[in-house]
């Protein structure tokens, strides 16, 4: 495999739309937060990136490219960064140290299971991909089937006795 083919590909334009759409989703995410949040700028990165790479195989199937991103850059938004945030605002040098070093690990983690996520369509083939559908309908199934009014509201239910 001739070593300047993988780089070749990777052109300015494709670097500033792929940012602008996750720039555009991280815009988005602060509405919704968390895992829903973190996977709509995954799936549009990955849509971006199908789009400007002009390749017609990565085209055909960018729904899986948008899924398997928002799947892989959703795993991110579970992650609780934001107490690392406190120490890089500390004045303690060592502190500073330790909240900085600590967020590049994090982003590392978060970059990581992002690009997986969006990468796993290329080395993977339709039907090895559609093994992956399985467990996730498996997962999803008893959420979509459990009538609204069992379903457990987003905050915490109140007795009546703590309203007092």
């Amino acid at each position: 495999m001739d070593p300047n083919l993988a780089t070749s590909g990777i052109t300015w334009q494709l670097v500033v739309f792929c940012g602008l759409s996750l720039s555009v989703g991280w815009g988005i995410r602060g509405n919704f937060g968390h895992e829903y949040g973190a996977a709509i700028p995954g799936a549009l990165a990955a849509i971006a990136a199908v789009l400007v790479s002009g390749r017609p195989d990565w085209l055909a199937h960018v729904h899986y490219f948008a899924m398997f991103g928002a799947l892989g850059w959703s795993f991110g938004g579970s992650m609780s960064y934001m107490g690392v945030v406190g120490y890089t605002h500390s004045g303690h040098p060592a502190s500073v140290l330790y909240g900085f070093a600590n967020l590049f690990v994090i982003g590392f983690l978060w970059a990581f299971m992002g690009g997986a996520g969006t990468a796993l369509p290329v080395f993977l083939t339709g039907d090895r991909l559609a093994l992956f559908f399985t467990p996730l309908g498996a997962y999803t199934r008893p959420v979509r089937q459990t009538p609204r009014r069992l379903r457990l509201p987003p905050y915490p239910l109140r007795c009546e006795r703590d309203n007092r």
